[in-house]
């Protein structure tokens, strides 16, 4: 909590103003349903505190959907960690990349259960078996689906990638332009640019 009061503190000197935080980053055993309410109890905590410093400085808190083994990435849990701070300085960063991990939802079905509280993104593709973050269009997802939900949602932010995963071995100047250029494909198909 302390850490992301000081990344808020920074974010608000460089000009920003949302601040993407991950409701986990351990592990445990997802099935252990008192553990997992326990763990649920305690980020309600930590996100209360992170989100009263950025509304003090006039910033937003966006939760990340997370991967199928870290709380957080259900729907239901990530609806139930904002549901006490609705209409006010919280909401989603969609992941893309995380989504497509379910087994179910699809990962369209995914952002329209959570859409109205989407208040940014981290887009990348993959195949559904790895967080692989490769640029849009170089997995399996359902671009045209998932950004059908996007358009007929009221997000008005920006679409920003998060190309990682295997593109890390590869030299960024070719990384950056093959995924604008894909992104900018994808985005003209559906009328989107």
């Amino acid at each position: 909590v302390d850490e992301c009061v000081q990344v808020t503190r920074a974010l608000k000197e460089l000009g920003g103003d949302i601040l993407v935080v991950h409701p986990a980053v351990k592990t445990f055993d997802m099935k252990d349903l008192e553990e997992k309410k326990r763990r649920v109890a305690k980020a309600k905590i930590s996100v209360a505190e992170i989100r009263e410093e950025a509304r003090s400085l006039g910033c937003r808190v966006a939760l990340e959907n997370l991967l199928p083994h870290i709380l957080g990435g259900e729907v239901s849990v990530l609806m139930d960690l904002i549901h006490d701070f609705r209409g006010s300085s919280i909401g989603i960063c969609f992941d893309s990349s995380h989504a497509n991990l379910w087994k179910s939802p699809k990962v369209e079905d995914y952002l329209k259960s959570v859409s109205a509280h989407v208040i940014s993104t981290h887009f990348s593709d993959n195949h559904g078996q790895y967080d692989d973050h490769q640029p849009p269009g170089d997995g399996e997802m359902n671009w045209p689906a998932m950004l059908k939900v996007l358009k007929d949602s009221a997000y008005q932010g920006v679409f920003m990638l998060e190309v990682l995963g295997k593109s890390r071995s590869r030299d960024p100047d070719e990384v950056i332009p093959h995924s604008f250029e894909q992104v900018s494909r994808i985005l003209e198909k559906e009328g989107m640019l």
